[in-house]
């Protein structure tokens, strides 16, 4: 079997717009942020934004005091006005395609024509828009029949309006059937463009498959209507809102099924369905070779191949020092990234599990009685390593375990969030990026040097600078895959600071820079000729930022798996530079 995706599958413009600007306020502000009434029709959103602090009601009176968001569905303007009167910060998300619509309402209202609304009378957006007419004569049709139901004089000045995702067709087939009988009818086509792709796109798939899967909230007006659309049309047609409810669907009668979603459903998502359904093709496709993904999964899930990347990145540290190495030293840093990892996986809750891969989430739960004591054993044995090897190893293992453990925690009170602007380290601006980088680089070389028979202090500097350089280019450009995730949970990275082109431009810089300095470094003799191999190797990196987009393409697990091999590359480069003598 084979899924298709529609592309125009996901968030319109109007939802994107609404989310990026509450998502915005949320992290400038520490007042309240309330929305009247859902933000948008999606669980799953609305879940995100209450863990951001982000409140929903449908009471006007429980908005008293900080921001008041208006929805993208838009509400009547006696509530903004309200609202405006309290003297609340006022954020208005109404889609501009539903603004639009509300503006041409409330116009013709006062010019004296009848409004007719083609949608749905419970659906927000239409309650708004009748709100706009503002009293005046104004009513809502799902068909032909209601409206004739109405019984307006033929005469009568009349301006027709649809719901901005009402059905395309159905909508003409009432502008038909009303034209021939009034002769001053207006008709306003106001359904948005970006629902009429979607539904034409549909069904345009729909005459290439066999099956139809459409992924968004039950509550979605738009979503329903694309699967209206796809059971019109004879394709057995499922609705789901998470990629968990893949499970209870037997795909396998048919070749091909399509994909799309609806204009409020999150892009994470869709993402997750698709990487679910891949899965289910290869399954069935190449049993073997799903086996051996689901081996290698369970490794990148527990952090073990990070362990051997770090692990081998000490290694090259200890070549360019020009130090025997030592295997407890090899154990005490893979030991010490295993633990940081796994144990912040733990702190991790609330809004993180929306950046989190779902199936590492999924291996955390199901296997949390033997991953903790793994976790924490991890780490209690590479402070003790640090114990063993001397009191300055141990006590800077120690610090950085202990910075490590608190860097997922929240260690500010809620109260005092509005002094310091962060509650965890985590929260701090590029935070991630930094800490990952110096932990790395301070854990896979001082230790060792401090127990060295010679200590050359400009080498350890250099080979720092290198370790350094190299983990903190890995974080940022595994991060450029990750913006959307993280701008949704609030986490400020370099990508998200400079952008994807700045940041690549940065990386490009980084990168030559870096090669070059190990070029420079190795002729004048002060770091060993390891360094020349390590300069081509670090160009390769340059090669996949400046030639390929996979990060963003692939699986979590499979792409942090891939960048870990290019870390224990670099150690088989070392351990056969030494073998080379």
């Amino acid at each position: 079997m084979k899924f298709v995706l529609a592309e125009s599958a996901g968030f319109c413009f109007g939802v994107r717009r609404a989310v990026d600007m509450v998502l915005s306020e949320s992290g400038s502000r520490h007042e309240r942020i309330t929305t009247y009434g859902p933000l948008v029709h999606n669980p799953q959103v609305i879940e995100l934004l209450k863990l951001r602090d982000i409140g929903c009601t449908d009471n006007l009176d429980d908005i008293r005091s900080g921001m008041a968001v208006i929805r993208t569905h838009g509400v009547p303007p006696p509530v903004i006005e309200e609202l405006s009167a309290r003297g609340l910060a006022l954020l208005d998300a109404t889609c501009p395609k539903v603004r639009a619509v509300q503006t041409t309402v409330e116009r013709q209202a006062a010019e004296g024509r009848t409004i007719v609304i083609f949608g749905d009378a419970e659906h927000p957006e239409v309650v708004g828009l009748v709100g706009a007419a503002r009293g005046r004569p104004c009513f809502v049709v799902r068909d032909e029949a209601e409206f004739d139901a109405l019984g307006l004089s033929p005469d009568a000045p009349l301006t027709l309006v649809a719901q901005t995702t009402a059905n395309r067709e159905r909508y003409q087939q009432l502008i038909e059937h009303v034209q021939p009988k009034f002769a001053r009818l207006e008709v306003r086509h106001t359904i948005c463009n970006a629902t009429e792709l979607k539904q034409e796109e549909v069904r345009d798939l729909a005459k290439h498959v066999q099956a139809m899967l459409v992924v968004g909230g039950r509550n979605s007006g738009n979503t329903r209507r694309l699967a209206a659309i796809t059971e019109e049309l004879g394709l057995p047609t499922w609705q789901i809102e998470v990629a968990e409810e893949l499970e209870g669907i037997d795909f396998t009668p048919y070749d091909k099924v399509g994909v799309t979603a609806g204009a409020s459903t999150p892009s994470w998502i869709i993402d997750r369905v698709m990487t679910r359904l891949r899965e289910l093709e290869e399954e069935e496709l190449r049993p073997g070779r799903a086996r051996a993904r689901r081996l290698l999964e369970a490794l990148a899930a527990t952090h073990a191949t990070t362990g051997l990347a770090a692990g081998s990145l000490a290694y090259v540290g200890a070549a360019l020092l020009g130090v025997p190495f030592r295997f407890d030293f090899f154990l005490l840093v893979a030991l010490y990234v295993l633990s940081m990892h796994v144990l912040n996986r733990f702190t991790e809750t609330g809004v993180d599990k929306f950046r989190d891969d779902p199936k590492r989430q999924t291996f955390y739960r199901r296997h949390t009685l033997w991953l903790w004591p793994v976790g924490l054993g991890s780490g209690l044995v590479s402070i003790w390593l640090g114990f063993h090897l001397g009191v300055i190893p141990f006590l800077i293992v120690l610090a950085a375990s202990i910075v490590g453990v608190l860097y997922s925690v929240r260690v500010v009170p809620k109260s005092w969030m509005g002094v310091f602007g962060f509650r965890r380290l985590k929260d701090l601006a590029a935070s991630k990026n930094v800490f990952i980088a110096s932990a790395w680089a301070l854990v896979s070389i001082f230790p060792l040097f401090f127990v060295a028979e010679t200590r050359d202090w400009r080498r350890l500097i250099l080979a720092f600078l290198f370790l350094f350089m190299v983990t903190g280019i890995r974080s940022v450009f595994l991060d450029l895959s990750d913006m959307a995730a993280d701008r949704l949970v609030g986490r400020e990275t370099v990508p998200l600071i400079f952008g994807p082109q700045r940041t690549r431009t940065l990386l490009r810089f980084s990168i030559v820079g870096l090669a070059a300095g190990l070029f420079v470094t190795a002729a004048l003799g002060w770091l060993p000729g390891l360094a020349w191999p390590l300069a081509v190797w670090i160009l390769g990196e340059f090669l996949l930022v400046e030639f390929t987009r996979w990060p963003a393409k692939m699986a979590t697990l499979k792409r942090d798996m891939i960048v870990d091999l290019h870390f224990i590359v670099a150690g088989l480069l070392a351990l056969t530079w030494r073998w080379a003598g």
